[in-house]
This record gives structure tokens, sequence and C-alpha cells, in this order.
């Protein structure tokens, strides 16, 4: 199409009389731009060649041109993807026509297929790569020709590479074609292997690294676009717990952690760590020390070349080996053990069933040592939890136990308020309870808070009896001993035995807990006369003073004497004057003669037999009704009696038989 001017004469002045065919096809637009020597028209569509016909009729003259020229075609714009993989381009321009017999196409002199689109055509292009490949159109005889290039290589994504590794690596995109001699390509400046291409995809192998690199590759002299690889982030797949929270070395397991420790920074609750970085497996291990701290959650970022990535750092949790007892009164609490930090805001202190806290925790020395203050209290193994930053120990805590400074005595008899004096009471008197051997201690009251208690102790006897002080289920063992059995008098048996009566104090009232001997020898069966003053046993026959009496009362002893009843004298027989034997009545002379003593006249008497109020005396020659008889049994109070001889007889013969007068007299009984 177009606007065609002809220049002549006598071409008239009115376009009505003006007709005009181009090889036969009648023409429009006919003006007259010149009367007679100028007109123009519009040339049918799709005209081409050199060899057209213009046919010119006026008022029915004609005229005609020969071999008229279409302008020769013209590319003004080749549109469409330039794809290596071949593609569908536009050819914009003029002159094409519309006859695809006229129209021969070649691209580095290799015949191209198209298609008339819409005055344009369409061409198929086929596989390739680079830069100006020489286009021949020809349309109709006239020809012309021009570049063409590929598009050039656009990288869109890259992937895989092993992480920081390195490794081989996937490139996505456009216009690699499919030639990999016709392909470099380059990372981070330097050039790397290609291993495989096609028009979509090449494989590079890419070295190891971190962070972004630019890659780049030329296809046959056309480069890319300058794309930024990023190695894949660092993963965290476990971190060691720091065995203390004064710090430690924390080893730290991944991937893309790369090989060069002074790209990697770490940093822990968002504060960079300053420590040393090591790595200890390339890639994959690297270890530093983290500085004190404490908890379960603190977070851990690791930077590698500026990617990053997180995890939750965990010191070790608190430990507790020691925790000290206090007093009832409470006080400072003392905890020893591990991993309890150095901020005492973070630490938390409860114990027993209704979390009682432990306030105002500090330490006596960073991570190890820690007082708090505890409230009065009584009892034993309470659960105790020692929370650090929320990581929890356990131990138990213990008020110290009761204890006694001073334990009383009680009468036998009681019914008085026994004091107790010592430490750790508590300050809860219904906590208390106090117990002398079975029986419970009565009446209980706490005098001084946890130091002094009193009670009303049962009745009873004995010492060193198991007895307990109860405060809070913690228990202190003692023996208590009530006042000791004291002997005030004893009553003298006679020597055949009999019923002793012992008077005194803190005998009791249970007979079958007292044991009474007198001269080591049992006095039964004993029992209490009169409760707690008064005894009565029975002894055997026996003879003595001053004989020892053992009176035990459930294991207290008290110790006296007992003498037998001193011997009395009722009667006396007689004897001659010659001596002989003489039958003493009386009491209390025992049954051993050996331990009679008989004196009379200055000299001893020798004791036959003796029974208790009966003895037979071998008594010296004497006279006389009022001699002395002195009797001791066994060292007692001797007892005096009268020694009577017969009376002296005569006999009928009185004579003399001497010149000198003196006179025999005859009898008996006259003594010598």
């Amino acid at each position: 199409g177009g606007v065609i001017f002809l220049n002549g004469s006598n071409l008239g002045r009115f376009e009505s009389q003006v007709t005009i065919r181009v090889n036969g096809i009648l023409c429009s637009g006919i003006r007259v731009i010149e009367n007679d020597t100028e007109i123009s028209f519009s040339a049918p569509i799709y005209g081409t060649g050199l060899h057209n016909r213009i046919d010119l009729m006026i008022s029915n003259q004609n005229d005609s041109i020969e071999n008229f020229a279409f302008p020769p075609p013209l590319i003004a714009l080749i549109d469409g993807e330039k794809s290596t993989a071949g593609s569908n381009v536009s050819f914009i321009g003029s002159g094409f026509g519309n006859d695809p017999s006229k129209v021969f196409i070649t691209l580095d002199n290799n015949t191209l297929d198209f298609a008339f689109v819409t005055g344009n055509l369409t061409v198929k292009m086929p596989t390739g790569t680079g830069k100006n490949h020489s286009v021949y159109l020809q349309v109709d005889g006239q020809n012309t020709s021009f570049s063409y290039s590929y598009d050039h290589p656009l990288i869109i994504r890259a992937n895989g590479g092993n992480g920081t590794r390195g490794g081989v690596v996937k490139v996505s995109g456009y216009n690699f074609g499919r030639n990999v001699s016709l392909i470099t390509a380059h990372f981070n400046r330097r050039e790397i292997r290609v291993i495989s291409v096609s028009d979509f995809e090449l494989e590079i192998e890419i070295p190891e690294g971190s962070a972004f690199n630019p890659l780049s590759v030329n296809v046959d002299g056309q480069d890319s676009n300058e794309f930024s690889y990023q190695y894949d982030s660092p993963v965290i797949s476990s971190v060691s717990v720091v065995n203390s929270t004064t710090g430690g070395n924390v080893t730290v397991e991944g991937s893309n952690f790369g090989t060069n420790s002074s790209l990697i920074s770490i940093f822990l609750n968002g504060i960079r760590v300053n420590s040393s970085i090591n790595i200890v497996q390339n890639h994959t291990v690297i270890d530093f020390v983290a500085p004190s701290g404490t908890g379960s959650n603190n977070r851990l970022r690791i930077s590698v070349d500026g990617l990053e990535s997180e995890a939750t750092l965990r010191y070790s949790s608190p430990f507790i080996y020691n925790v000290s007892s206090l007093p009832t009164t409470g006080g400072d609490l003392q905890i020893q053990g591990y991993n309890f930090g150095d901020n005492s805001s973070l630490i938390e202190v409860v114990f027993g069933p209704n979390t009682v806290s432990c306030t105002d925790p500090s330490f006596l020395q960073f991570h190890t040592f820690i007082t708090c203050k505890i409230p009065s209290g009584i009892g034993a193994n309470y659960s105790l939890s020692l929370k650090v930053d929320g990581q929890a120990a356990t131990s138990s805590f213990s008020y110290l136990p009761p204890s006694l400074t001073s334990i009383p005595t009680s009468p036998a008899l009681s019914g008085i308020r026994a004091v107790f004096q010592g430490r750790n009471f508590g300050d809860i008197p219904s906590e208390i309870s106090i117990t002398i051997g079975p029986r419970a201690c009565s009446r209980l009251y706490l005098d001084i808070l946890h130091n002094e208690t009193s009670c009303v102790v049962a009745p009873g006897t004995g010492a060193n009896i198991s007895s307990s002080i109860n405060v809070g289920g913690q228990i202190f063992q003692f023996n208590f001993s009530y006042i000791a059995p004291s002997i005030t008098f004893v009553g003298s048996p006679s020597t055949t035995g009999g019923s002793i009566n012992i008077q005194g104090s803190n005998f009791g009232t249970n007979g079958s807990v007292i044991q009474a001997f007198v001269d080591s020898k049992p006095c039964k069966p004993i029992f209490v006369s009169r409760e707690d003053t008064e005894l009565i046993c029975g002894v055997e026959q026996g003879i003595g003073i001053n004989l020892p009496l053992i009176l035990n009362v459930n294991g207290q002893i008290a110790r006296s004497i007992m003498n037998y009843a001193p011997p009395t004298v009722s009667s006396v027989s007689k004897t001659t004057t010659m001596g002989g034997t003489v039958t003493i009545q009386g009491q209390n002379f025992g049954i051993y003669p050996q331990n009679i003593s008989v004196i009379t006249r200055g000299q001893n008497c020798t004791v036959i037999s003796v029974n208790h109020n009966v003895m037979s005396v071998v008594v010296p020659p004497g006279t006389g009704l009022n001699n002395n008889l002195l009797v001791n049994v066994a060292g007692n109070s001797p007892f005096t009696a009268t020694l009577g001889y017969f009376a002296p007889t005569l006999s009928d013969s009185v004579y003399t038989d001497r010149s000198d007068g003196l006179v025999t007299i005859n009898g008996t009984e006259f003594g010598n």
C-alpha cells in the first residue's frame, strides 16, 4: 500500500476523469496535485517487485508504465522472544507482500519457514546461540539482509550445591543453548566448570563458600545477567548443653557453617559472643565458649557471612548437694551446689507442701553457694525446690530436731509440772508431745517459744526411762528419771524373821517393780503399805546389826541398814556351884551358837545349842544368886541377866578329925 505520485503531462484536472490500475487492480484515492502534471493515488496493498504495470486512463485516453518497482522489503522490527531453543518471531516492516511463493528467507544460508500474519512475517527461527547471524530476505526479486541475535542468557534461579560445601548446582533460566563448549560460567568472578547445558537449564560446579556470590554465564559471546547466588543458610541440628552456668565450651552441629571461622558470628540473647570460634569439622561442626548464663531457652543465633540460623542454648540445670538445717526460729538457709548462676533475681526457692518461699536469695559465692531467709517452723524432710531461670533442682530441707539442755526429775507421785529446757521446740504447742516411757505427759505448755516447755508427768518410778520429745514429727530421745527413793526408817525384825517396815519417799505404788535385799538376801514378799512412803517385806531368820539393806525401786537404788532385834532374856536356870549347863530363855538368840557370846564371872561360857528363844550354855563354877550374865548375839546390843547357883546344903555328918580342933562340915554347893 501507500501513495504513489505520477508526474507527466496532460494528466487532466478532474479526479473523476482519471482511472488508474496497477497490475490490473483498480486503485483508489486519486488526487490531482498539479493540473495536468502531477496526480497521486493509493497503491494496492501487498504490492511487491520490480516489474509492475501501471495503466492510466483519462477521458478515454490511455497510457501505461512498465517495470514499476514497489519499494524493497523493509524490516523495521523483529518482535518476539529470540530463544536459543528456537521460536517464532515477527518480522515487522513493509514490502513483504502476501504471496508466499515470492518470499524466501534464510539464516546463515539455512532456509527458514514463515507465514504471513496481518501483513507481517512470522518466522520460525531455529535453535542456536550468539549474535549477528546473517538473515537474508527476498520478496519478489527484491531482497534485504540484516543481523539476528539470539536473546542473551538469563539466569532466574539456582539451587543445589550441597550447602557451603559447594558442588553441583542446577541453574534455571533461558537461552543457555545446547552446546557446552560455547558456555563459560563465572562464580564470584572466577571461571567454574560447566557440566551440562540445555536451553533452560545448565549444571555447574561451584566451590566451597558462603553467603551471596555473583554468578554469570556467557553463551556464545553473550553475557547473562549477574545472578546473586545464595549458599544455603546455616542449619543448626543440635547444640550441646553448657555444662556450667559459669560458661563453657559449646559444640554446635548442623550444616552450612563453611570453612572460614572469620565469617562466623555468634549471638546469645542478642549479644555478640566474644569468643574464638573453631571449625571442628568443615561445614558441619563448630564450637565456641559460651559466657556465664542460666536457663534453657537462651536464643542462639549463628551468622555465616550474613546468613543466619537460630536455635536455643541450654545451660545445665542446677544441682544441690547440701542444704543446711535451721533452728525452728528460722533464719538464713544455705544451699550449696552447682549451676546457680550469678543473678539472684532469677532464683526462686520454695519448700514444703504449701510452697513456702525462702525469701531474699543472695549469693555467698556465685554459681555454687546461695542463702535465703526461711521463716520459723518445724518438721523435717520438706521437699525443697530451687529454680534458676526456670530450671529446677530438688532436695529436702529440715528444721533442726528438738534437743534438751535440761531434763527435770519428778517425784514418784507426780502431779507437779516438769519443765524441759532446750532448743527447737517451735512455736505451736499442739505440735509438741512428750512421752515418758509409754505414757504421755499431760497438760503441755510452751512456756518460752522454741526453748522451754512444761507438762505434768504421770506418776511412776525408775531411772533412765526411754522417753522422747516430738516436735512436728522430729523426735529427740532422752532418758528420764524419777527422783530416786530414799529410806528414813527400817524396822528391826525378830531373829526368827518376819515382816519389816521400811519408811521413806518415792517408793511409788507398784510393788511389782520393787525389790529389797537384806544382807544380799531377798526381803519378800513386798508390798506398798502406804503409797510412795512405806513398804513391808519379809526377811528370813537371822541375826546381826548393820546388815546392808538395798531397796531397788524400778532400777533406782536406796541404801540403808537393818538390825535384827537385840536379844532379851526372860529366865536363866540355876546350876551347881561346880558349874554346868544352864537353860537361858528369852528372844532373838538366833540359831548359830558361834554367833553368841555369853559371859559370866569374867569367863566366856560355851553355848551348846540355841534356837531363837532358848539356848543351853555351860557356865563356870560359881556361887551366889546375882552373878551378871551378859548375852551378846552377833554384836547386837547385849542383854544383862542374872545367873544363880544352887544354894549350899549340909549333910548330917559334922566331925572333927584333927587334933588341932578343925571342924569338917559336909554338904553340897559350897563352891570352890
